[in-house]
């Protein structure tokens, strides 16, 4: 179960979510139209706020700063009867409601959010007790041909086995897991392996962000060592990007062909058309970004056992200008030495944050004028600091040298010698996802349609779930995240099903019914909508206190029968709230 089809999905009817057994969710009243278009309600302004909420946690940077000042317009056209649409800006950002006159709990909010600067669209619905539901969802992974690259182990314990080091060196690294049982068997066999079949080619579809080695995972449907052997049928080559590159003088080839992108693999190149081959040869070194159309054979005796048999060139991108020549001076000058060390950073003070599963970078220092800096602790017990207080969330107060110009977050980073916090843990919700670690009753094997363990439900991408692994619809089944110590939970944001597309969503079990259970001996059921995207059950109690615990666990007591398949799943779920 849980894999793509063409079948047309089973219409459900959707349930409305009621309201939880044993603690009450903090009270939101419910939308009132508004006769005039004047004044919006405050109930337009929730629902922009819960909606800014739910992008901030699923897209990080990409989404609107947090305490932007946002100036409200009513856009109703003139005339128009039955409904009545805001719009608020600020900055580049637009963000545009619309809903309908009917009676309060059956207002339904449509909210689309835009930066033109950036090209940023999001699209979703809020109901009347704010939950939020993503209409547009992150797109899905690329296609990988034949990469070369060598299977490294890690430590036992660790919470990946293993990942891929792409050649050339310094292409990068990946997490990657078998399509099935018997690819994963074969990558296995390739850990650590020293010559021959130290490399292998690999072909597969990548994601990025998900939570795997590096933060992106290569699902793989085929591989073969790296040695001669008879050739596969070739694959297509079609509008590949990248630049030619040459080998030393004296090497067995002239030159290969670099990929454009995060991952820059390299392909033996050559063109049995001479015009082609001439303008190849005089791409060698520019910089210049082409397109290339023709086939890949794998193996051959070619840089990086593949050759792309080039059938037509487009050029897309101009070299880059050549640095002019020095001009001559009277008397030399000589250039200055720059120092070994960076500027001297005195007590600033602001708070450290975590990125996002799949950033380049693990987490940032934000300084309270709003400036970021990557982080780094110069010894072990500074870098535990920084790793509690990224948690909590805590002000902190930093002493150390600041180095710019670096592989760094913004290209510029503090070596912490000395950290302090000046706060206690941040009063503000925080997606505490980040930082937990999940388990789970059961989970269905790797197949050719990927994952479908704890943390794929964790990822922060709908198209990944957590599927359980049974028979039958999976009552009683759970998925736990545990936390480095005790939070206090705000509210829950679950999607109830793979939620890969439409299609597949229906084919497979939704979760209606589940319990939510906590460190504390507290439980609370609830009731959840047969809906697409993220659903919010807000747990924050007035007056308090509110939940405390160390873990979150999610027991499966009911389902929407799926069209096609008995398994129930899971796309995603976020705690938010703060640490103790």
């Amino acid at each position: 179960g849980c894999v793509p089809a063409t079948a047309q999905p089973t219409e459900v009817p959707t349930d409305t979510p009621t309201e939880a057994a044993t603690a009450q969710p903090t009270e939101v009243p419910t939308a009132t139209p508004a006769e005039t278009a004047e004044e919006p309600p405050e109930e337009v302004q929730a629902a922009r706020d819960v909606a800014l909420a739910f992008i901030s946690g699923r897209y990080g940077e990409q989404a609107p700063a947090l305490g932007l000042t946002w100036t409200e317009e009513d856009i109703t056209p003139e005339g128009l009867v039955g409904s009545v649409t805001y719009q608020y800006t600020a900055e580049d950002w637009v963000v545009t409601i619309t809903y309908p006159i009917v009676p309060p709990e059956q207002i339904v909010y449509q909210v689309a959010v835009a930066n033109q600067a950036t090209g940023f669209q999001w699209e979703g619905e809020v109901n009347a007790v704010l939950q939020v539901a993503e209409r547009l969802a992150p797109t899905g992974g690329r296609p990988v041909v034949g990469w070369l690259g060598r299977v490294v182990s890690l430590p036992a314990g660790g919470q990946f086995d293993d990942y891929l080091a792409l050649e050339p060196e310094g292409a990068g690294e990946v997490g990657l897991t078998g399509a099935d049982a018997a690819i994963e068997a074969e990558i296995v066999g390739l850990r650590d392996k020293e010559e021959p079949g130290k490399y292998a080619h690999f072909w597969g579809t990548l994601t990025c962000p998900v939570l795997d080695y590096g933060g992106c995972q290569l699902v793989v449907t085929r591989l073969r060592e790296a040695r001669p052997g008879p050739s596969f049928d070739p694959d297509p080559v079609e509008g590949w990007e990248g630049t030619i590159v040459s080998y030393p003088p004296g090497s067995q080839h002239p030159d290969y062909f670099r990929l454009a992108g995060d991952f820059s693999v390299g392909y033996g190149i050559e063109s049995p058309d001479p015009t082609l081959a001439a303008q190849l040869a005089g791409l060698r070194d520019t910089g210049t970004s082409i397109r290339v159309w023709g086939e890949l054979v794998c193996p051959t005796m070619a840089p990086f056992g593949t050759g792309i048999t080039v059938n037509r060139i487009e050029i897309v991108g101009e070299p880059p200008a050549p640095v002019p020549p020095p001009t001559a001076v009277p008397t030399p000058v000589p250039t200055p030495t720059p120092p070994e060390v960076g500027e001297s950073v005195e007590g600033w003070i602001g708070t450290i944050v975590q990125l996002t599963p799949g950033s380049q970078y693990k987490e940032y220092f934000e300084r309270d004028d709003g400036q970021r800096y990557s982080i780094e602790g110069a010894d072990d017990a500074v870098r535990g600091q920084i790793e509690g207080y990224r948690w909590t969330g805590a002000q902190v107060q930093v002493w150390g040298r600041l180095h710019t110009g670096v592989p760094a977050y913004g290209g510029r980073s503090i070596q912490v010698e000395r950290i302090e916090a000046i706060s206690g843990p941040a009063a503000e919700a925080r997606n505490l996802t980040l930082f937990a670690t999940s388990s789970s009753s059961s989970h269905l094997p790797t197949d050719h349609g990927g994952q479908y363990q704890s943390w794929m439900a964790m990822d922060g991408a709908l198209e990944t779930s957590w599927v359980e692994g049974v028979a039958g619809p999976g009552v009683g089944e759970w998925i736990q995240l545990s936390f480095p110590g005790a939070v206090e939970i705000y509210y829950i944001n679950l999607d109830v099903g793979y939620d890969r597309d439409a299609d597949i969503f229906y084919a497979n079990n939704r979760i209606k019914r589940a319990t939510f259970v906590f460190s504390n001996g507290e439980q609370i059921e609830v009731t959840l909508s047969d809906t697409r995207g993220m659903q919010m059950i807000a747990l924050a109690r007035a007056p308090g206190p509110n939940i405390e615990t160390t873990f979150v666990k999610v027991v499966i007591e009911e389902v929407y029968p799926g069209s096609r398949h008995d398994d129930t799943c899971l796309a995603e779920i976020e705690v938010w709230g703060r640490a103790k």
